[in-house]
């Protein structure tokens, strides 16, 4: 997802990992329309299907410890990936999150890939430090693809 050296320096370079891929191909394969949410039970099965290969270490600080679905406040299903980043909440720069939200809103939107992902489930990532401390969390929708 990202690299120590951007994350220290306030940079971002993510990367479209084979999570992401796994998820499009069951999209894929079970011909999932953009018109057409995934059903929480379907959300369920694909998020097995993702945790069975996690956790997975993305990069030098950032591992992909697991998925599960769940309900938005307007009660869209979610598929939230649960995130360590390889740091304390001290060394964590300020504003980082934020810039990691920009950044893999803007890779999923321009990705026509993961762009049909989240045509049909809304992806939430929560992101602890090493020690299991909370440091924030986002959602990318379909909605913040729209041109405005």
């Amino acid at each position: 997802m990202i690299d120590s050296t951007s994350l220290r320096k306030g940079k971002l370079n993510m990367k479209n990992s084979s999570i992401a891929l796994l998820a499009i191909c069951f999209i894929s394969a079970n011909a999932i329309s953009a018109e057409e949410r995934i059903t929480y039970k379907e959300c369920n099965y694909l998020s097995s299907q993702l945790n069975s290969n996690l956790p997975k270490k993305l990069d030098e600080i950032t591992t992909a410890d697991s998925t599960i679905c769940t309900h938005s406040k307007n009660n869209r299903i979610i598929l939230l990936y649960r995130n360590t980043l390889d740091l304390e909440r001290n060394e964590l720069p300020k504003k980082i999150l934020s810039k990691i939200h920009e950044t893999q809103k803007n890779n999923i939107c321009t990705n026509p890939n993961l762009k049909s992902l989240v045509d049909v489930v809304d992806m939430g990532y929560v992101f602890n430090d090493n020690s299991g401390q909370y440091l924030g969390e986002f959602a990318v929708k379909v909605e913040d693809c729209t041109l405005k």
